[in-house]
């Protein structure tokens, strides 16, 4: 009877080990199929919706997951096309074609914004406006080709000038607006003198061996807070 019983035992642990195994492989198929898919599903979703690079997903064993996967990877690729379509749009819309700054209705959208933004918080911000100097002789002298090529080199050599918060943009002809957000009026009258004196020591040398000096004449304007009332409002 005893051994029956240990036998019995014996047998019991087996099946029950059987089964335990059968459960872990169960569960183990489970997630690798359905529910860690399904979770990687769900990353991709929260990425497509915060506009983050999706990762590719892997073959899918389910017909049914893959469909899905399939799906998602269509709708991030249909989103991506339309992000670019949507850039294209945009960048013609904001953006000097000859000189790659910002237009004129863009820099006054962002200078609106900005405003506002400062008088809410009580923060400094800051106009520049400049004029390149006897632009219309350089034009008459010389030609629009060469004006055009002023214009191209100012807004590279600006570029490499102004800080990463700043906004530049081409104002009109040779009139040219920086937005300089947090800025002082000390502040932005100290990055005005040193984008006037790069500008001067770098003139342009045309293909015909002239070096064609360039000027600008600047003025600035800022808003400052409440506490520095007594700074003037102004500068030249």
């Amino acid at each position: 009877m005893s051994a029956i019983m240990v036998q019995s035992r014996v047998k019991l642990a087996v099946v029950l080990a059987l089964v335990a195994a059968l459960a872990g492989l169960v569960l183990f198929l489970i997630h690798r199929h359905l529910i860690r898919p399904l979770e990687m599903m769900d990353e991709a979703l929260s990425a497509l919706r915060a506009g983050a690079p999706v990762k590719p997903f892997a073959p899918a064993a389910m017909r049914e997951i893959g469909a899905v996967e399939g799906a998602i990877g269509q709708l991030r690729e249909v989103m991506h096309e339309n992000e670019k379509a949507r850039q294209q749009l945009i960048f013609p819309a904001t953006t000097d074609d000859l000189t790659g700054m910002f237009n004129r209705r863009h820099c006054m959208a962002l200078a609106e914004e900005e405003v506002k933004r400062a008088q809410r918080y009580d923060r400094p911000v800051c106009v520049t406006m400049a004029d390149l100097d006897f632009f219309k002789q350089v034009n008459d002298r010389y030609g629009h080709a060469v004006g055009d090529l002023v214009l191209t080199s100012i807004s590279e050599l600006l570029t490499k000038t102004l800080r990463q918060s700043d906004c530049a943009c081409r104002y009109g002809g040779e009139k040219l607006a920086f937005l300089l957000s947090e800025t002082s009026l000390v502040e932005a009258h100290r990055l005005a003198e040193r984008l006037r004196h790069r500008v001067a020591k770098n003139p342009l040398q045309l293909s015909d061996g002239v070096c064609l000096p360039i000027t600008l004449s600047r003025g600035l304007a800022g808003r400052q807070p409440r506490i520095a009332d007594d700074v003037p409002q102004a500068s030249r």
